[in-house]
Parts: C-alpha cells; sequence; structure tokens
C-alpha cells in the first residue's frame, strides 16, 4: 500500500492489520525524519492517525546516514507535532528484542 491513493476504507482495512500486529506485541511504528526531511511520500499523516485513533506508540527514526541528518532537529520536531496532532503515544526509547513474523 506504499502511495496508496485509493479509498480511506481500504487504506484502514489494511493498515489497520500491521497496527493491530504492532499493538498486539509492543512494537513502536516509526515516523522516518528522512521522509519529513526530502519531502517524501512518508510519513503519511493517514496512518498516523489510524495508529492515534487504534492507540499504537510510535517512535522517531532519524536514518542517521550523516553526519547532518542525525542533528536534524527540525524533522524530529515535525515528527513529535505529527504525534500530538493525532494523539499518537511516543514511545522514546523502544526496546531493542527478537520480533517473530507470521
Amino acid at each position: 500500500l506504499v502511495k496508496f491513493t485509493g479509498s480511506l476504507d481500504t487504506f484502514k482495512k489494511h493498515y489497520s492489520l500491521l497496527i493491530e500486529h504492532a499493538i498486539l506485541h509492543a512494537i513502536p511504528l516509526e515516523i522516518k525524519c528522512l521522509g519529513i526531511r526530502d519531502h517524501r511520500h512518508y510519513p503519511d499523516e493517514r496512518f498516523i492517525a489510524l495508529c492515534g485513533e487504534m492507540g499504537a506508540k510510535m517512535c522517531v527514526g532519524c536514518d542517521a546516514h550523516t553526519v547532518d541528518s542525525a542533528a536534524d532537529n527540525q524533522s524530529f520536531k515535525t515528527a513529535l507535532e505529527l504525534m500530538q496532532k493525532y494523539n499518537v503515544k511516543f514511545e522514546k526509547y523502544p526496546s531493542l528484542r527478537p520480533v517473530h513474523v507470521l
């Protein structure tokens, strides 16, 4: 569903499965600063809104491929503002652990 342009109902139907699984296994979903910084198709505000509706936690990834991107405070601030806008819980320090996929 990358760059999905169909109905909101179809978007929610499919992405809610991913979000539900993340909640069930206590896995925060990520807002990637690279998408904000480079004006890419992500993060998708519909996805962030659905995370807020469903009670999912999100974290922020800085995509630190360069020194400049690691210190991208503006994109980080924008990510936090998006989470606040859609009432998403911020997972500041996600734990690293093995995750078994379906």
